[in-house]
């Protein structure tokens, strides 16, 4: 399917992560490109495409701007080919009846396409006549017999399609309303029905439904409503769970899909997780992550992939359960750093912290700095860059701190404070991100002054002379020779390169004297050391 393709691409194209500060743009930006060729590729005036979004009222504010608003993804202009007249978005929201504030938040971001035609056809709830129609056609009796039943049912449902259809059956089931042979047709006693009680959450009215299902059904529900409302099918590796579905199929609680278990409504789903009991769920979501990380299919290495990321999100979900064997806690954190790197890598940073935190809090002891350095010093960067991509500034200071006070050497604390430095940039705090800066690259070797003491005459003077010998230097060397330069090799001079690169880029408009002075130093240690990456940047900044 087209989801399941998407889930994929960054996989299919290498093993590109998203691992430093510097790349996260790239990669958010070429899955959209990807998203872009995909659906240019498919679509054309012979075969126009519809893509469906079924419950938008769960999708992020972030997946709309980035899928739906963005014109890019209809003019498809990179490749030439317009697609005004071949694609159709489909958006299926539900509004919650006792709030509003989701459709409000909803209606608001579709609101903001303005340059395609939009149509909203809003479906309302069955009124007290469309009740009655349904219930007089469906038990074959005339609209006198059947009003005063059709009253009682949709004060209880308000009219929801759905949970009047689900209490009649489950009315019919109880024998609360049944047939008589006596008179013929359908009877009840409307005071026993008036008299059921069903609380504010129809939910309820569910669980009371599939607590009259065989056992083998129940059971398969169960493990489908942990994992949401959806799992392919090849992910169940359990055949008796997998029969189970199958007959749930049967029953109308799940869509007939050929390459999915997907519950019917999620309303279904919540009262099959309902039927797990609050003091079991912990060790259920347990049990059912490990079968999955720990017995994978053989041969099949994409399919053991999506396992171990459906295995480890369960185990995740139970972290109220205490784990004591260490090398389960190692495998779990690993598993846990694995799967956020490809959430990166699928611009999905939310996911992505949530995940390395999770690997860290199997991880919960100093000691295994001393035991597993490599596997905590990754856990504990990787949740660094998280936190500074979703902006959550009191996590990054933790995980950075986690770091500097744990790291062996100086360039094990690199990516920390690179990560460090650029959030001091983007909350605005230049000063701070300089004084850090310098005190690292003279740590690396790197003798500067304290440029943040400097007055405003001295660092002018400074800037003037730092320009005026650079320039002398580059027309010394000359343009043929700057091209020709060995590339930087020197790690230290390299950390020294992107640490101050991060700066520059941030001071072009509130301290170009610091700029200039930084951006002229940069390039005189490209002169002697060699260029790189971030010698780029000094240019630039140099000619501004």
């Amino acid at each position: 399917s087209l989801g399941l393709l998407l889930s994929e691409l960054p996989a299919s194209h290498g093993e590109s992560l998203v691992t430093s500060a510097e790349n996260v743009n790239f990669h958010a930006n070429r899955l959209r490109f990807l998203l872009r060729m995909l659906i240019c590729s498919i679509s054309s005036s012979e075969h126009p495409v519809m893509i469906f979004f079924d419950d938008a009222q769960w999708a992020d504010n972030d997946f709309i701007t980035d899928f739906v608003l963005d014109s890019t993804h209809l003019g498809c202009s990179t490749i030439g080919i317009g697609l005004e007249r071949h694609i159709l978005f489909v958006a299926c929201y539900r509004v919650d009846s006792g709030n509003s504030d989701d459709s409000i938040s909803i209606e608001a971001m579709f609101n903001q396409i303005n340059h395609v035609a939009m149509t909203k056809i809003q479906v309302e709830d069955l009124t007290e006549r469309h009740v009655d129609e349904i219930i007089s056609e469906s038990l074959s009796l005339p609209h006198r017999l059947t009003k005063p039943l059709s009253s009682v049912v949709h004060t209880k449902t308000a009219g929801n399609p759905l949970f009047t259809k689900s209490f009649l059956d489950s009315m019919i089931d109880e024998g609360k309303i049944r047939y008589s042979v006596e008179e013929k047709r359908w009877t009840w006693d409307i005071v026993v029905i008036g008299d059921v009680s069903i609380g504010d959450d129809v939910a309820k009215l569910f669980v009371r439904k599939l607590q009259r299902l065989p056992s083998e059904v129940q059971e398969a529900l169960k493990v489908l409503s942990c994992f949401g409302q959806a799992i392919p099918k090849y992910a169940i590796l359990n055949q008796n769970t997998a029969n189970g579905l199958d007959l749930a199929i049967t029953y109308g609680l799940l869509e007939n899909d050929d390459e999915l278990y997907k519950f019917a409504h999620s309303t279904i789903e919540t009262a099959a997780y309902g039927l797990i009991a609050d003091t079991c769920k912990t060790q259920f979501h347990f049990e059912l992550g490990c079968s999955m990380v720990n017995n994978p299919p053989t041969g099949e290495e994409g399919i053991t992939s999506i396992l171990n990321s459906f295995g480890i999100d369960q185990i995740n979900r139970s972290r109220p359960l205490t784990v004591n064997d260490q090398g389960l806690c190692r495998k779990f954190a690993q598993l846990n750093l694995w799967s956020g790197r490809r959430s990166m890598d699928s611009a999905g940073f939310e996911t992505a912290l949530e995940r390395f935190e999770h690997g860290l809090s199997f991880l919960n002891d100093d000691s295994y700095w001393e035991t597993d350095y490599e596997l905590m010093l990754n856990l504990t960067d990787s949740a660094s860059l998280a936190s500074y991509i979703t902006t959550k500034s009191d996590a990054l200071e933790h995980h950075v701190n986690q770091t500097l006070t744990h790291a062996k050497t100086i360039l094990d604390m690199f990516n920390a404070y690179s990560v460090h430095v650029r959030s001091l940039c983007t909350r605005g705090f230049e000063s701070d991100a300089i004084s850090l800066v310098l005190s690292v690259v003279r740590v690396l070797g790197e003798d500067f002054e304290d440029l943040n003491s400097l007055s405003s005459s001295t660092l002018n003077r400074l800037a003037k002379d730092e320009l005026l010998s650079t320039r002398e230097l580059l027309e010394a060397t000359g343009k043929d020779q700057l091209l020709q330069f060995e590339i930087m090799t020197d790690v230290n001079k390299l950390w020294v390169m992107k640490l101050m690169s991060y700066v520059i880029m941030e001071m072009f408009r509130s301290r170009p004297l610091l700029m200039a002075v930084l951006s002229c130093k940069m390039i005189k240690l490209s002169i002697h050391y060699g260029v790189c990456e971030a010698t780029c940047i000094a240019l630039i900044m140099y000619s501004v």
